[in-house]
Formats: structure tokens, C-alpha cells, sequence
């Protein structure tokens, strides 16, 4: 290690290779010597010109394992691999080319990028099982997603399936790639899950891993039932699974597609409450906060029963992981803290993602700022170091202003004044005819992402006579949410909001319509049947007198309503019942008949 300067360039790789193999038995500090030793040894090498592409493969790939992959090495290595995948002399070889990949980074440019597919394209047809495995990797790294090299590639695993099983590793290789681009070919994914499930099935001995691949893979393909041969085998590896393996498998659970039949949402529940019987003693043994999230997202955000006490148990946990955190770590927790139904004060936690925050402000952007600076206003938090997070959220809110982040310059305005710091400048520039000229245009220029609520709006707006006639998001007496109200006469005739101040609640001569939309929260899961909070809204609503219509997504996109009029018909059945005259002029006629109460 000492004279690294007597290691040549074709020698180098076997070094690190070396290092590599053993790294995991050497101390955090004397491995931090490799490290730098190994830089020094390449920085001192001289012979670049004289590299194949297997040395290439051999020194980048062990230094980007030892994380020291950078500088001037990756411009040489660079240099040297384009003009051996650009030489004239011979014809490269799919091995050669797969071996100069490992050369370059996700940061490499696209002219680059393009260049390297339009050759993996031409020649891939020679690729074998190894090259396969080592071009999976590439492909990932580089980000080369090209849809006619992916067609390609797929053709080849398919061709080549029944000798990549028998090597475990390469196979896990290819799945990782396959599973990360797995929704975007349902028939090529459907044929590798029977692969998959067929070779199981031959294994008279199965393992663990092999197991864990075929689950990950197979589950998201599921519609109708996991097999048993599959429930099987997880039952018996489940409690013997490491923390890796088991997300891995909450991966595969995350990704299916529902609704769900009830047979295939019992299978579900059964793996989830084996995870979770066998998950506590695992969580010791977690390396990075990304993975705490991941466990908090499948086992709590997405579970339809919410245990509180894992929760708790996970969170304890937390603390130690994030004193070192990457940036993947801090947006993960971040996200894990966002979107739990209930806020979660965690303090320690809180200080740790600040100082963060504070320390990467360019690597965690806008938005990182944005969801940490939410999950403190709503967990109600008030940092140790106030007035310094106070200066720093300004300044970030105040630069953001010169961007066209709209919304998300009022929803950190808005979250920052929660937590009782009031940033004046940006607040006055807000609160301005421009300002709220630009939200309403993008309002209007932009596409909802699911446009529901606005068509339904639109269309109630239009079958009453205008919006002076309805009014959104409102509460009944006793605070039930309503998304649209309005209000008939005797005559089945729409009320204006100006007149409403002269109708008393139990005025018989008016009837209260409440039009409600069902929305997925509202729905259990996988199923279209009301969740027991809605139901009593809706019981407790008709009790007050209000006369509840309700429209649920499923109706509104079915053929019957595919375009405007049928929907807007539809709408108008709903509010403008054919009963609803001879009904009104009923309860007039008893109120007029009623004695008068002096």
C-alpha cells in the first residue's frame, strides 16, 4: 500500500479488486488509507494510452465501489475509452463495448449516451449471459432507457433465460434492471413471471434469494391470485429474511395494481402480517435512514391498518441514522414524515434533518426545503436554533421569489407563517393584484392531473344558472363538509347566495341539496364501498334536513357519461329531482296549514 507508485496501470485493477473483496472485514479508517492509497496509485499511473477494455472495466468499476471514481481519472478514462469504442482498426466486440461503458458516469453527456446505445444497439444480438449481467449495470448507471435497446434486451433474456437462472448473481443483475423498468411492457413482464414461476417450481432445493427475485418480480404481475407454490415459500423464508430482503419483497407488494379481489386482498394481508410478526428484530440491524422510510411507507402510510406501536418502535430507531445522512436519506425521511396521516413530532430527528438542510441547501433544492419546512409547521415543531432557521428559510423563500415557483412560493410562505416567521417582504409581494393575477393563470393554462372536482364544479355551476347560485366547500351547523350546496325553493328553483341570509336552516320552504363528490380517501381499499366515516356524514347531513346527492369518480368517467351533455343531464336528475316540485309544494302547503307558533 505504502509504494503505490510501484503499481502499473495493468496491475492497478487487481489491487482494487482486492481491496473490494476484503473491505468489508477492514476498519472504517485504515480502509479510508486504501482509499487514498489506491487514488495516489492511479493518479501516479502514466500508461493510459496503453489500456484494453478489460483493464478499463477492472479499474473503474472497483474505484467507483471504493468511491474513488473521480477527477482527473474519470477524464482519462474517458478519453481512452471513446477512442477505443471510435477506433477503426477492428471491429468492437460486445464484450469490448460493455467493458468501456463502465468508463462513464450518469453525469456523461448525451451526445455520449447516444453514441453508446446506437452501438449496444448494433451489436447486442452477440451479447451472452455475462454480458448481459454487466450491461444491466451499465444500463442503470447510464441511465440508457432507450426503447429499442430495452426491446432488445428483453428479446435477449428471454432467449437466454434458462442459462441466466442458473446463475444466481447475473440473474439478480438483469431483474434489478427488469424491475425498475417493469411497467412499461406488461406481456414481456408477464413471460419472465411464468419463467420465473416455472423454474421455482424445478428447484428442488430453493433459496432464499432466488425466492425474494421471483417474489419482487412476480407480485406486481399478479391480478387474480399469488400462486401458492410462491405463498408457500414466503411463508418459510419470511422469518429468516434480513432487513434487505425484506424490502425487497414490501417493493413487490407496493407495485400491485388494484382493485383487488378478495381472495387475492387476503394473500396480501397475510404476507403484510408476516412482515411485520418478523420485522421488529430486523430493525436493528438498518444501515441507512432510506430504509427506515421505506419500511414507514409500506407497514404504515399504505397500510389500511395503521399500527401505531410499530410506528413508534421504527421511529425509535431513527436517531442513529441520521447523524450521517445522504441526500437520498433526508428526502426519503422527509417523505416518510410528510405523508403519515397523523403528524409525528420526533425533535431529535427534526434537528438532525435542519442541520442538513442547512449544510446542502444547493443538493436539497426548493422543494426539499419546502416539504421539511411542512412537516415541522404540521408536527408544530419550533427549531432549537430558531432565529438561524428563520434567516436561512427567509433567504431560501426570498432568492425563490425570482424563479416562476408560483404556488410553491405561497405554500412555503404559508408554512413558514405557521410556524410564527413572517417573512414581510415576500408577504407584501404576495398579497399584490400581479401576484394573484400569475396563481389565477395557472390555474386556468394548466391541466389538472385529475380533473374531477373541476368538471364537476364546471358543471354544477352551469346547470344552476351560474356560481351566484352554489357554494363550495362549506359546513353544515355542525361542521360536516359539503363540497357543493344549494339551496331550492318551493318552486324547485336555485336560491342566490345573497338571499340565503333570510333562509332560516329549518325553513320548510327551502330545501337544502348537498352534492357531494366521492373521492378516493373516501372509498375502502380496492373496493367502491363507503368508508363508515362517510356514511355517517352523509346519515348525519339528512338529519339536518339536507337532501344528499352523491357522485363518485366511477360514474362520472363510465361510457354513459362520456361527454358533457350526458354528464351535465346527469347533474341536473340529480339536483332538479322530477319529484322534487310536487314534493316542495307538499311541505309549503303544510306550513302554511301549521298554526302559527306567537
Amino acid at each position: 500500500m505504502n509504494s503505490s507508485s510501484d503499481l502499473g496501470i495493468n496491475t492497478v485493477g487487481t489491487y482494487l479488486r482486492f481491496v473490494c473483496k476484503v473491505s468489508f472485514r477492514i476498519s472504517k479508517n485504515l480502509l479510508q488509507e486504501i482509499r487514498l492509497a489506491a487514488t495516489k496509485a492511479l493518479d501516479e499511473c502514466q500508461d493510459f494510452d496503453l489500456l484494453e477494455s478489460h483493464h478499463i472495466a477492472e479499474v473503474c468499476h472497483n474505484a467507483k465501489r471504493l468511491g474513488c471514481y473521480s477527477g482527473d481519472l474519470v477524464t482519462k478514462m474517458q478519453i481512452r475509452s471513446l477512442d477505443l469504442l471510435r477506433g477503426k482498426q477492428r471491429p468492437l466486440h460486445i464484450r469490448h463495448i460493455t467493458n468501456l461503458l463502465f468508463a462513464f458516469t450518469q453525469n456523461s453527456s448525451s451526445d455520449i449516451k447516444k453514441e453508446i446505445t446506437e452501438l449496444l444497439i448494433k451489436n447486442i444480438d452477440d451479447a451472452d449471459v455475462l454480458i448481459l449481467s454487466n450491461l444491466a449495470d451499465c444500463i442503470m448507471e447510464l441511465e440508457l432507457y432507450d426503447p429499442e435497446l430495452m426491446a432488445l434486451f428483453h428479446w435477449k433474456v428471454i432467449q437466454n433465460i434458462d442459462n441466466i437462472a442458473q446463475y444466481i448473481t447475473r440473474l439478480v443483475k438483469i431483474l434489478r434492471l427488469l424491475r425498475k423498468r417493469q411497467e412499461f411492457d406488461a406481456v414481456f413482464n408477464q413471460k419472465i413471471a411464468e419463467v420465473l414461476l416455472k423454474l421455482l417450481s424445478s428447484r428442488q432445493r430453493f433459496d432464499s434469494t432466488f425466492v425474494i427475485i421471483t417474489a419482487c418480480f412476480v407480485l406486481p404481475t399478479v391480478r387474480t391470485l399469488i400462486p401458492n407454490m410462491l405463498m408457500e415459500c414466503l411463508s418459510t423464508i419470511l422469518p429468516r429474511c434480513n432487513l434487505s430482503h425484506t424490502l425487497l419483497i414490501l417493493s413487490g407488494l407496493e407495485k400491485m395494481k388494484g382493485p383487488w379481489l378478495r381472495s387475492l386482498h387476503n394473500q396480501v394481508l397475510e404476507i403484510r402480517a408476516n412482515i411485520q410478526e418478523n420485522i421488529l428484530g430486523k430493525i436493528e440491524s438498518a444501515t441507512q435512514a432510506n430504509q427506515l422510510a421505506h419500511l414507514i411507507k409500506c407497514l404504515h402510510i399504505k397500510s389500511q391498518k395503521k399500527d401505531f406501536m410499530l410506528l413508534d418502535q421504527i421511529m425509535s430507531y431513527y436517531p442513529r441514522l441520521t447523524k450521517a445522512m445522504t441526500h437520498h436519506d433526508y428526502l426519503k425521511t422527509v417523505q416518510a414524515f410528510k405523508y403519515l396521516s397523523h403528524p409525528y413530532y420526533h425533535p431529535e430527528v427534526f434537528e438532525d434533518l435542519i442541520q442538513y438542510m442547512k449544510k446542502n441547501i444547493p443538493e436539497v433544492g426548493f422543494t426539499g426545503v419546502l416539504d421539511l419546512v411542512s412537516v415541522l409547521a404540521n408536527a408544530g415543531y419550533r427549531p432549537q436554533d430558531f432565529d438561524s432557521f428563520a434567516d436561512c428559510t427567509i433567504q431560501i423563500l426570498t432568492d425563490a421569489m425570482k424563479a416562476e415557483n408560483y404556488l410553491g412560493q405561497v405554500f412555503l410562505a404559508h408554512y413558514l407563517s405557521i410556524m410564527q416567521i413572517f417573512p414581510d417582504n415576500v408577504l407584501g409581494q404576495i398579497f399584490t393584484f400581479d401576484f394573484l393575477e400569475e396563481i389565477d393563470r395557472i390555474i386556468e393554462d394548466f391541466p389538472r392531473i385529475w380533473p374531477f372536482v373541476e368538471e364537476a364544479e364546471n358543471i354544477v355551476r352551469e346547470v344552476v344558472g351560474g356560481s351566484h347560485y352554489i357554494q363550495k366547500n362549506v359546513y353544515s351547523p355542525y361542521f360536516h363538509p359539503i363540497n357543493f350546496e344549494v339551496v331550492l325553493d318551493a318552486d324547485g328553483k336555485p336560491v342566490a347566495k345573497s338571499a340565503l341570509q333570510q333562509v332560516h336552516s329549518n325553513d320548510m320552504q327551502y330545501e337544502r341539496v348537498a352534492f357531494q363528490l366521492i373521492l378516493n380517501q373516501h372509498l375502502c381499499s380496492n373496493s367502491q364501498h363507503r368508508r363508515g366515516i362517510y356514511i355517517r356524514d352523509r346519515r348525519h347531513l339528512e338529519i339536518l334536513g339536507y337532501r344528499v346527492e352523491e357522485v363518485s369518480r366511477y360514474e362520472w368517467n363510465s361510457m354513459a357519461l362520456s361527454d358533457w351533455t350526458s354528464r351535465a343531464d346527469f347533474v341536473r336528475s340529480k339536483i332538479f329531482r322530477s319529484e322534487q316540485k310536487g314534493h316542495s309544494q307538499e311541505l309549503f302547503s303544510q306550513r302554511e296549514s301549521s298554526p302559527s307558533q306567537n
